[in-house]
């Protein structure tokens, strides 16, 4: 049905502005359910004389269906319709204005021109399809054709002063004077009133407030750092030997000087520094309290309180449980990770200081102990310099240097051609993260150019990026108006540069006036272009930080609410039930946390979280327990699609403030800290983002594998199901190919692409999925443990993984960009299923097959890829490759030999590129974002289906394991295992363990253990040490049970610590013994003489990996004997790459940085002139409060069990601006004949930078 309106035209005058409406009514009401349309006929109307089309739209509800605008403009000499047609989102409940430029408008067929306009009209399914939600019910207000300038070229902002002051909410009391100088026009006063109300009111509060500038009220810094300049002052160190509160007090004559302090009328930063013992609890936490200054006149000035939710301390978090008088206190925990604190509140003049006081609370004994130091350090502006001379290189792109000239062109990109085209250039200089240089140069200098700089950057991009009128700026990309670019300015760079800056002359009542109007532009235009996924989460909070920092606007809360709306929808419709954002890329779905939590906390440090849904906070912690769930014993997170590996320990950290009962978020952070509860499982079955976590343990040593078998993702998807990652002993084996710069080159190609991970290709070809028709995320709703779309099949028990994934879709032959320029077409082929099966035997076995099915007849080849994080690769047996690295980790992965062959690729160059990874780290070719890898290629050939077997074992630093694979059974160190696949069942046996997935019996080679179950499930019983088993089962069953030499027997439950928690009754039939299970438990079967399985896990534990061999003694060598090394001079390394350097102060010539990594291993060849005993001496430096661990190797192996694990105290810093180097001698001799010898020093804890090695005859 068509609703017809007679047509009325008036003209009027609207400002400067001529206004013809549109309509016999100025509100037209439409109901979905009464019409599907309505029209206004007209009469061959001239509309050439104006430029848009505007109304008042408001929306009941949102749609996923546009309506559509159909002008008429009928040639009636041509066929069908000629007519304008735009269609409007209906993306926002409530009231918008709607403006649409007649030339954003598009032309369907061969409309005659604006010049004749038959009828208007506006229907809601244009498609004819009927697919509109029939519950709508819009209001077109104020139909009318309006004049202006709409284009890109108009000068910002674009917003009146008549329409800006009318948004203003006069009934606050605050704006009394802003509404009197504005209900008479002078809008100049009514701007000073403004700007002064905003410049001098104290709620709300933003993170960094101007009010707290350390340089506030003194004389600008003009000293700038140089090199060598530059030290600390330390109060005396205390010892914490106490518990529960003690008052300390530090008379400023006690300070001793460290290195070259500029002075105490410049001090950089207050700083404390703890430093823990080797024995001390990793549940121990210092509390601080009532930190005051006092000064030679009395005068007292307050630090810390911790009263307000910004308490100006970094690495602290305000707690109310432990407190001093007030409400709260600073909690300090997880030294070894965060081993300072410092205060940001901090005064920059010391020098009428007599004394400084604080309360602070020690929570256990052997707490180690605790130095207070101010640092004096000179300001580094270098950047903020550059920035001034408008040359500068932007955030990730320093190396690329753009003259700017004298006014800043917001829509330049010197990354626009070539391989390495991209639009993130300019979309960072949109997004203004170079404004945080300004504000900290500002900050710590007190100079105004840096301010004034700031203020005029933001009011020069508002003049010259008038905000769009019909066009998100998203696709085509707007430098200045993608809404992702504007969300970040209004969440995270403007209010961080205003609020901090605003106290500096260069902020006048226009700028701010401006900005205030560009802040009301960008919300509408946010508003009016809602996107999704991480670009919604921005693009709200930057709504919600409007509408919460400018309460002044009378529609702020209806900003805060819309935006509160749309993250508590995005937390239940984009996050998956697992934790993870649906794009199912880590480093977003952690930027999407940031930002759910941002919104709040913003909101809580202004009193106004009482907005957020009930349900809201809670709501985040499902995204901690993911990022719990995927954690690697290094404290890294698994990251797929575009996502590298990144560090989430202070991310589970954040957590545990949350959820303080989530101790188990610690336990995993933390390596498998005994003080804190273990998570419910070692293993995880992600069944929503299809992630499955094989895991042996959470300790150092802890092996697990990522195995990928979920949906595509809603964004940022690389061809990669049923990819797996492997860390394992320490070290990323099998990485991820991880992500590069967005841009055009082979490298981002590469990273996209199938190649570039642990899966498979077919016939070389890539897979491929067809955005139109991919699987992106699951259907909606999210209930319940897992989708039902989902054929992923996983189970878990204690000893015994097993997870299998299809992929069905389609294969591509190689293509990039610049085969795309030369508009290649490529191959495609469909009809292939892969479907890959994984058998984790723990701690370190693990069995894939992967099969192989076609549609056709015609030959196919399977090419399985591992690309291996090790120094070389090698095909040692035929279908085995032997990966290692010296003294690290290494890896074997072997394959059932028929029909197999191997390539093994490095670092390959020419396209299509292979053997290459951005997650290792490690030295990379200039110009090269990726580091090249052994990459090992199983190829096998088959037709119609086909099977391919591989086994993966990784190892300790050592003499590999033997391993050979053949059908139905593999040797792994002369110990033989047989398997036996089915659908979607399989056993695994050896002679002494058993492994049942989804079946009922099993027994060992030799028949003397057996194993029987009532009732079909995933079990295991496996030997752990003499006389000792464990048995689980994944559902609850009747095991039955025969035990070689039929043993006399106890039973226990354990629990998660492996200590017995409970008898288990049991019966014994003819030697076989029987009880039941329950789901999910571990039950311990130990002879009278077996070792408890705590007993044999603690033995386990305390074994180290560094191999102990000791040198045969030798006399003395020849006095006088001195052999120099240079650090930087490696004969190899491994594990990591450091860098050589020749900025560090007081180092002879060069030194080198980054020995950051455990297991990153350095080796030096060394010519030995004569048999002797050697003591070995380091040039060393280390800048944490953290000892630093190291094992000392002499031809791969320790000489002493003391030299596995040699610990270097800190030297109080890194010879960045001052001498921090340190000599040691080690405690013993190291016996070396005549020749060549390798030495090496492996990582095994924390950060220290090497200058000289030394060896000489005398200690």
């Amino acid at each position: 049905m068509t609703f017809f309106i007679c047509l009325l035209l008036c003209l009027s005058c609207f400002g400067n502005e001529a206004i013809r409406r549109v309509g016999t009514s100025q509100v037209i009401h439409w109901r979905y359910s009464e019409r599907d349309s309505f029209l206004i006929k007209l009469q061959d109307e001239d509309w050439t004389e104006y430029q848009a089309i505007a109304f008042k739209l408001v929306a009941n509800k949102r749609s996923s269906i546009s309506p559509s605008l159909i002008f008429s403009s009928e040639d009636k000499d041509s066929p069908g319709m000629d007519y304008y047609n735009v269609s409007i989102p209906l993306n926002q409940v409530g009231a918008r204005e709607i403006v649409i430029p007649f030339d954003r408008i598009r032309k369907v067929r061969n409309p005659i021109g604006w010049h004749k306009i038959d009828y208007f009209q506006m229907h809601a399914d244009w498609t004819g399809q009927k697919r509109h939600d029939r519950d709508v019910v819009l209001e077109i207000h104020d139909l009318r054709l309006v004049k202006g300038d709409f284009t890109d070229n108009a000068k910002g902002p674009r917003m009146d002063d008549k329409e800006f002051f009318s948004l203003l909410d006069y009934d606050r009391p605050e704006l009394a004077k802003v509404k009197s100088a504005a209900d008479t026009g002078d809008y100049k006063q009514a701007g000073h009133f403004l700007a002064e109300h905003i410049r001098n009111r104290t709620h709300p509060t933003w993170v960094l407030d101007r009010r707290n500038r350390p340089t506030k009220g003194v004389a600008p810094i003009v000293k700038r750092a140089q090199k060598g300049e530059g030290g600390q002052y330390e109060f005396p160190r205390i010892k914490l030997d106490w518990q529960g509160w003690k008052d300390i007090s530090f008379d400023i004559s006690a300070l001793t000087v460290r290195g070259n302090p500029i002075g105490m009328d410049l001090i950089s930063g207050l700083q404390l520094a703890w430093t823990s013992l080797p024995e001390s609890r990793q549940d121990l936490a210092l509390y601080l309290d009532d930190v005051v200054l006092v000064y030679q006149d009395g005068k007292r000035v307050v630090l810390g309180d911790f009263e307000s939710l910004v308490t100006g301390w970094t690495n602290l978090t305000r707690n109310t449980t432990f407190k001093h008088g007030g409400e709260a206190s600073g909690r300090w925990m997880f030294p070894n990770y965060n081993p300072r604190v410092a205060c940001q509140k901090c005064p920059t003049d010391w020098s009428k200081v007599s004394r400084l006081e604080f309360k602070l609370n020690v929570s256990g004994s052997d707490a180690g102990s605790l130095q207070v130091r101010l640092q004096s350090h000179a300001p580094n502006t270098q950047l903020a310099d550059e920035i001034l001379s408008h040359k500068w290189g932007l955030t990730s792109f320093r190396n690329v240097i753009h003259d700017f000239g004298p006014r800043i062109d917001w829509s330049c990109n010197p990354m626009d051609t070539g391989e390495t085209k991209t639009v993130e250039w300019n979309a960072i200089l949109n997004r203004h993260f170079h404004f945080a240089d300004l504000r900290n140069a500002y900050w710590q200098t007190g100079d105004p150019k840096y301010a004034r700089e700031l203020a005029e950057q933001m009011n020069a991009w508002i003049e010259d990026c008038p905000v769009l009128i019909w066009q998100s700026g998203n696709s085509p990309y707007h430098h200045a108006w993608e809404t992702l670019n504007t969300g970040i300015r209004l969440h995270q760079t403007w209010p961080s540069a205003l609020f901090a800056c605003l106290d500096s002359d260069a902020f006048t009542d226009q700028i701010i006036v401006n900005i205030l109007k560009s802040v009301v532009e960008q919300v509408r235009h946010l508003q009016k272009w809602p996107s999704t996924g991480n670009w919604l989460t921005a693009e709200s909070w930057g709504i919600h930080t409007a509408g919460l920092m400018f309460p002044e606007f009378k529609y702020a809360k209806a900003w805060r609410l819309d935006a509160i709306e749309k993250l508590h929808r995005q937390l239940t419709e984009e996050v998956y039930p697992d934790g993870i954002q649906f794009e199912l890329a880590l480093g977003y779905s952690n930027w999407t946390l940031s930002e759910f939590l941002g919104a709040y906390e913003n909101a809580r440090l202004n009193g106004m979280e009482g907005e957020f849904p009930q349900d809201y906070r809670d709501l985040l912690e499902k995204m901690y327990a993911y990022l719990m769930a995927i954690c690697m014993p290094d404290g890294r997170g698994f990251g797929l699609n575009d996502a590298g590996n990144v560090h989430i320990r202070g991310r589970l950290f954040q957590g545990f403030d949350l959820f303080p009962n989530r101790t188990d978020f610690i336990y995993a952070a933390l390596g498998g800290a005994e003080e804190f509860t273990p998570p419910a499982t070692d293993s995880f079955g992600l069944h929503w983002a299809g992630h499955y976590l094989m895991r042996s343990g959470w300790d150092k040593n802890g092996n697990v594998m990522h195995f990928d078998a979920g949906p595509w993702g809603a964004g940022h998807q690389h061809e990669d199901k049923l990819t797996i990652s492997l860390f394992a002993y320490g070290k990323m084996l099998l990485p991820d190919g991880g992500v590069t710069m967005y841009d055009n080159s082979r490298w981002r190609a590469y990273t996209l692409l199938t190649r570039s991970h642990n899966t498979v290709l077919i016939d070389g070809f890539d897979q491929y999925t067809d955005r139109r028709n991919a699987l992106r995320f699951w259907t909606r709703p999210w209930v319940g443990d897992r989708p039902s779309e989902s054929d992923s099949i996983w189970h878990s028990v204690n000893a015994l993984d097993f997870a299998k994934g299809r992929y069905a879709g389609k294969y591509r032959e190689y293509s990039d960009f610049s085969l795309r320029i030369q508009k290649h077409e490529p191959k495609y082929l469909d009809g292939i299923e892969h479907i890959r099966s994984i058998v984790y035997l723990k701690p370190d076995i693990w069995i894939i097959r992967d099969q192989f099915t076609a549609k056709d007849d015609l030959p196919h080849t399977a090419e399985a890829l591992f690309h291996i994080n090790a120094d070389s690769a090698a095909e040692t047996a035929p279908a085995t490759v032997l990966a290692q690295a010296k003294n690290a980790p290494g890896l074997v992965i072997a394959a059932i030999p028929q029909g197999v062959t191997i390539d093994i690729v490095t670092g390959k160059m020419d396209v299509p590129v292979q053997g290459w990874s951005a997650i290792a780290g490690g030295p990379r070719p200039e110009g090269v974002p990726v580091r090249p890898l052994p990459t090992a290629i199983f190829k096998k050939p088959w037709i119609r289906q086909g099977e391919l077997i591989t086994v993966i074992v990784p190892y300790k630093p050592g003499t590999p394991p033997a391993l050979t694979v053949a059908e139905n059974e593999f040797t792994l160190a002369e110990k033989k295992f047989s398997y036996e696949f089915a659908d979607d069942s399989c056993k695994v046996h050896t002679d002494n363990a058993l492994y049942l997935i989804e079946t009922t019996s099993a027994s060992s080679r030799d028949g003397s253990l057996t194993a029987s179950l009532d009732t079909a499930t995933t079990a295991s019983l496996v030997e752990i040490g003499p006389g000792t088993w464990l048995a689980a089962s994944e559902k609850p069953a009747k095991m039955r049970l025969a035990l070689p030499g039929k043993p006399h027997v106890h039973i226990h439950k354990l629990g998660r610590d492996m200590k017995q928690i409970g008898a288990i009754e049991h019966t014994v039939d003819n030697g076989e013994i029987a009880f039941a299970t329950e789901g999910g438990s571990t039950y311990e079967i130990k002879t009278p003489t077996g070792k408890t399985a705590f007993e044999l896990l603690q033995a386990a534990t305390e074994q180290t990996a560094i191999p102990v061999r000791p040198l045969p003694q030798l006399p003395p060598a020849p006095k006088g004997t001195e052999i120099i090394i240079q650090a930087e001079t490696l004969h190899a390394q491994s594990g990591g790459h450091v860098e050589i350097t020749s900025e560090k102060i007081g180092a002879d010539g060069q030194a080198f940085l980054h020995w950051d990594n455990p297991g990153h291993t350095l080796e030096y060849k060394v010519d030995i002139p004569a048999d002797g005993a050697y003591w070995l001496s380091l040039k060393y430096c280390i800048g944490d409060d953290k000892v630093s661990t190291r094992a000392m190797l002499v031809d791969g192996y320790a000489p002493y069990d003391d030299f596995t694990n040699i610990p270097f105290d800190p030297t109080g810093g890194w010879s960045s601006t001052r001498d921090d180097w340190v000599w040691t001698t080690l405690k013993k001799p190291i016996f070396l004949k005549k020749g060549a010898h390798i030495i090496s020093f492996v990582n095994l804890a924390n950060s220290m930078n090497l200058d000289v090695i030394k060896l000489t005859s005398e200690k």
